[in-house]
């Protein structure tokens, strides 16, 4: 199904004229070497884009795949060392005699299927005067310039079109992409056609090319005496249609997304609407730009940005979720949770990652309506969407939570780590989740609860900067936990967003409770404690409460006693939220279980997040000038 969906991408975008022909691909052209009819060298043509030194892109012959001692040369197009015959080191000028002679034969056999080609003659007849470096270009050229990276062609004096480019060249590639010496059925066509024995390159962001996502060790992989393609009926054609669709997908960046060594490639059978494919990246993967406390995307994946000196206010992320929630609201046809709508346009996702024998793995493969998939990725959004320490709560327009920040936040206590130690079964699991409805991966909700206590204990300036929305963050996750566990298995309540003064769920008020202590101990003590109970006390609390819960409770007391005296009124309101909590509890003295398993302690977690803001929300109020410790 994955080069079914591929090859009929590449045909409609082939109807529209907009991906490359057959036996064609594009790339980017830094120097050519302009002759005479004669073959004599008359200058070398920078074609190079001085800003950022590359070359510019042309549709050319499609490269032969290179593999063995000796890859084959491309006869119109290649690199120094076949067209100039030498390659620079630290170690000096070496020749390259085996890669200059192969150009030298394959465009001299080109040229002598096509004898009118007057460019094609002309290029034969400049290596008659040009034997290498023992007969080195004149000292204008500045041969020197030219990288062992840059590709370089031929161009006619007076011609518009390069040695690349002409219709010869095109035509010949068409030729030798389709031609095969094995006939079969195709498995995607459903025609008899001649059968791939290798399949183009797949380019890889970040990856050298080479490798195929078809592909079969020679002679280790046979089956009933069958080599390589044989072994999978592709025809030449569907070849060429499917791996050109995945390189379009891979070089484009509204529809490829790249976190660790996990490339994402999606894309809609709506190919003159473009926003399904740019809301949907930025809605699942990237989430909220402008965040100063997490980068959005991979940062291997973007190209480096340059840092600004203007101290220019960031636009607000709010604003921009908004703009990008109404994107989203559209392409549903502005209807809200949970009502139905049907829209039958295709959407298909396709997750790859690269091994260490530059072989591609297939990790994920994702087929469904528009409707179907958007409705999912709305499912997750309302699901981790929380009450922020404000105290603002949206159920219509939920906070975009990017893969990234998810990812990096349960991964390390860095805030801004290397994707490229992110597990890549976690990336996996989570897409997985959100795609299918299901609920998220265990490993997702033990990272969070292991993560929580280490973002709590947080004290450098540097640290403390954002930690409140990593710990928002860590609390959204487990809800959504809980919230997906709740609809699949039944066995718990739904979480609200806000605090829920009637849940009675015993490691609910836990939490609750730990927050209201940790409250008690700071108005008594001042904000001067070097260790408050949260820092020495959260873990073993939320893991095994009744260790702790106790003398909790019994400390305390004594704070409150100090707080009459000092501060009666706000002695009194701690003592009635107290009583609160110790209500819901159904015995007449408040006791704890000796361990909470692991969706107990997302509901500890939670349960402490909402009495925390519920507080901050009531202190903001009532001294809006003076910031809170949290």
């Amino acid at each position: 199904m994955i080069l079914q969906a591929l090859y009929n991408y590449y045909e409609a975008m082939r109807k529209m004229d907009r991906i490359a022909p057959l036996g064609q691909e594009v790339k980017p052209i830094g120097w050519v070497i302009v002759i005479r009819e004669d073959g004599s060298f008359v200058r070398l043509k920078n074609l190079k884009d001085p800003n950022d030194n590359m070359g510019r892109e042309y549709l050319v012959p499609i490269a032969e795949k290179r593999s063995g001692q000796r890859p084959p040369a491309q006869p119109f197009w290649d690199n120094r060392k076949y067209i100039l015959g030498y390659e620079e080191s630290t170690e000096g000028v070496s020749l390259c005699m085996n890669q200059f002679e192969d150009f030298k034969r394959a465009i001299s056999e080109v040229a002598n299927l096509y004898p009118d080609n007057a460019c094609f003659k002309a290029v034969c007849r400049f290596y008659e005067h040009y034997r290498g470096a023992e007969t080195p270009l004149p000292e204008d050229a500045h041969t020197e310039r030219v990288f062992e990276e840059d590709w370089m062609t031929f161009q006619l004096q007076g011609d518009t079109e390069l040695l690349a480019t002409q219709e010869d060249a095109y035509d010949y590639a068409a030729q030798k992409t389709l031609a095969s010496k094995i006939e079969g059925r195709c498995l995607i066509t459903g025609e008899r056609l001649p059968i791939a024995r290798i399949h183009p390159r797949i380019k890889m962001p970040n990856a050298k090319p080479g490798t195929t996502l078809i592909s079969f060790n020679d002679p280790s992989s046979q089956s009933y005496g069958k080599k390589q393609g044989s072994n999978a009926f592709v025809s030449t054609y569907a070849s060429f249609t499917h791996t050109t669709a995945l390189n379009n997908l891979l070089s484009n960046q509204q529809t490829r997304y790249s976190l660790g060594s996990l490339i994402y490639v999606f894309w809609n059978s709506d190919l003159d609407n473009p926003s399904i494919n740019e809301t949907f990246r930025t809605v699942t993967f990237e989430g909220i730009k402008n965040d100063d406390t997490q980068e959005q995307s991979d940062p291997d994946d973007e190209q480096p940005k340059r840092k600004s000196k203007s101290k220019k206010k960031a636009p607000d992320p709010t604003q921009y979720t908004y703009k990008v929630l109404e994107q989203f609201k559209a392409i549903r046809g502005n209807r809200g949770h949970g009502e139905h709508w049907d829209d039958t346009r295709q959407f298909y996702i396709l997750g790859l990652t690269l091994n260490e024998g530059a072989r591609i793995s297939v990790k994920y493969w994702q087929q469904g309506t528009v409707s179907e998939i958007f409705d999912r990725v709305y499912q997750h959004l309302v699901d981790m969407n929380i009450i922020s320490w404000d105290g603002f709560v949206d159920e219509e327009n939920p906070p975009l939570r990017s893969l990234y920040n998810i990812v990096s936040t349960v991964s390390t206590v860095s805030t801004a780590p290397s994707s490229k130690k992110f597990q890549l079964n976690l990336i996996q699991s989570i897409v997985e989740s959100i795609l299918n409805g299901t609920p998220y991966p265990l490993t997702l909700q033990q990272a969070c609860i292991s993560r929580i206590p280490q973002i709590l204990r947080q004290k450098s300036n540097k640290e403390k900067k954002g930690y409140k929305k990593r710990f928002d963050l860590c609390v959204a996750i487990l809800k959504g936990c809980i919230n997906r566990k709740a609809r699949v298995y039944k066995h718990l309540k739904e979480l609200d967003m806000a605090l829920d003064k009637q849940n009675d769920n015993i490691a609910y008020l836990a939490g609750r409770l730990f927050a209201v202590l940790e409250q008690i101990q700071q108005a008594s003590l001042g904000k001067g404690v070097n260790a408050t109970i949260r820092d020495r006390f959260y873990a073993s609390a939320s893991t095994r409460p009744n260790m702790v819960m106790g003398r909790l409770i019994a400390l305390s007391n004594h704070h409150l006693s100090k707080l009459r005296k000092e501060k009666p009124g706000l002695a009194v309101n701690l003592e009635k939220l107290l009583g609160e909590i110790f209500a819901l509890i159904p015995a007449e003295a408040p006791t704890f279980p000796a361990t909470f398993s692991l969706d107990e302690q997302s509901l500890f977690a939670v349960g402490y997040y909402h009495q925390k803001v519920d507080t901050y929300r009531k202190e903001e109020t009532t001294n809006p000038t003076e910031e809170t410790e949290q």
